[in-house]
């Protein structure tokens, strides 16, 4: 299954196993991007088990998964559709990110607000993974802010640190957390709440 909003219609368009196009409906008209991702990412989280046996099921279409993985997999589109927004909102990542590249996400915790670590092995021989901030959104209101924030602003987002060379995304990951925090004890984060 397929989701896209091009031409100026939000449509879904399923699959058969070999690749076919066997089915396409509109879904909405006229919606951005935002909305377009939204509605893609709740039909997906509320509806993936259901595709997912009707795709590669039993004979009685029963899908053969455990809940802990269930689980899992809820949370990795959770992670991509956050992936794609952060994308849209901040298009420079991709000259970070190569195309094709395998991703792996982590997110931290850090002074209020969830910071989205995204992890990416380049789809090349010898290739290393490399780690980026991709996006932040608060996690609660600040004490000393008159108004709540919203997203980070880009170039807070651009001015982080960001890390290449690790064998494992983890090992990425967890160099990029290392220097993230280096760089707040070194220089405090300061961050102007909205309308002030």
């Amino acid at each position: 299954m397929r989701a896209d909003n091009a031409p100026e219609l939000l449509r879904w368009t399923l699959f058969e196993r070999d690749g076919r196009a066997i089915a396409r409906h509109i879904v909405a008209g006229n919606p951005d991007a935002g909305a377009a991702i939204a509605h893609a990412q709740r039909d997906l989280r509320d509806n993936w088990q259901r595709y997912r046996a009707a795709f590669v099921g039993d004979e009685d279409g029963r899908p053969d998964i455990d809940p802990k993985r269930a689980s899992q997999i809820t949370e990795r589109i959770d992670q991509g559709s956050d992936f794609v927004r952060d994308v849209i909102d901040n298009p420079q990542i991709l000259e970070t990110i190569p195309n094709e590249s395998m991703l792996k996400f982590r997110y931290v915790l850090r002074r209020g607000w969830t910071t989205r670590l995204t992890a990416y092995l380049p789809k090349h021989p010898g290739a290393r993974w490399g780690a980026r901030v991709t996006g932040m959104t608060p996690t609660a209101i600040l004490i000393d802010s008159r108004s709540s924030p919203t997203q980070a602003p880009r170039d807070e987002v651009e001015r982080l640190p960001s890390v290449d060379g690790y064998d494992t995304a983890e090992a990425a990951l967890d160099a990029l957390e290392t220097q993230i925090g280096a760089a707040e004890r070194a220089e405090p984060v300061t961050r102007r709440a909205v309308g002030a």
